[in-house]
Order: C-alpha cells, then sequence, then structure tokens
C-alpha cells in the first residue's frame, strides 16, 4: 500500500507496477479516476487491463443498480484480445516514430 486516504484516494503496487483509485465528487456525481502503470515487459497486461476494464465497469454497474454484473456475463476473451490488438498498434506506431538510431525523432 502506497497511500491510504480513506474513502477518496488509494494507491497500491501490482506486481512490477502500480494502480491508483481516486474517488472525486462534485456534489452531482461522483467520478472514478483509475490508473494502472505496467511496464511493456509485464508478461500479462492485455489479461490485467481486461480485467480491471471488468471491474471497474462493475463498479459502476453496483452504483447504479445497485448489483454486481455477474462475470459470466463478460466475454473476457473478446476484450482481452482488443487490449491485446491496441497495445500491439500502440507499440508500432511508437516504433514508427524513431529515428535509425531507435530514438525518437
Amino acid at each position: 500500500m502506497l497511500i491510504h486516504e480513506a474513502p477518496e484516494h488509494l494507491r497500491f503496487t501490482w506486481d512490477t507496477g502500480e494502480v491508483d483509485m481516486q474517488l472525486k465528487s462534485t456534489g452531482y456525481y461522483t467520478e472514478l479516476i483509475f490508473e494502472e502503470k505496467l511496464p511493456y515487459e509485464f508478461g500479462t497486461v492485455a489479461q490485467d487491463f481486461t480485467g480491471w476494464q471488468f471491474q471497474v465497469g462493475n463498479i459502476k454497474h453496483i452504483a447504479e443498480t445497485g448489483e454486481p454484473r455477474p462475470s459470466e456475463d463478460h466475454d473476457f476473451k473478446a476484450a482481452e484480445d482488443k487490449v491485446a490488438e491496441a497495445l500491439e498498434k500502440e507499440e508500432g506506431e511508437g516504433e514508427k516514430k524513431q529515428d535509425s538510431d531507435g530514438l525518437p525523432e
């Protein structure tokens, strides 16, 4: 645990990365700010992001309905494939922006 300011802010280590969650209220609504920092070398980054996407969506669903979403209703494989594709695309675009020395232009 890196930061614990109940109930507004929580930051903790997650394997070789960090997860940060903050609640911000404007009076009319509450915003959940979620940030996860993982190195690209993290072996299961797409799977990890997919799991967090489900959990954050589940928090929203509970806040709106009072009931959790059943995990069996979520297509984790399709979501993981979509995340992996986005990460590969982002990584490929990063390579295109490098010069011949491998440094960013």
